[in-house]
């Protein structure tokens, strides 16, 4: 369940990044990589 609700926050703030258009102004494949490395941290910055 608490992976499911990572995944979903990851996911919208994505989608957030992506609307509003920062991730134009950033090369997809670093942009693309610093999302899939901020998934892989956010479990350890909330302190799960």
């Amino acid at each position: 369940m608490l992976n499911w609700v990572i995944q979903k926050l990851s996911i919208t703030m994505f989608n957030y990044l992506l609307n509003s258009g920062v991730l134009d102004k950033i090369d997809s494949k670093i942009g693309h990589y610093f999302f899939h490395q901020f998934s892989l941290r956010l479990p350890k910055f909330i302190g799960i």
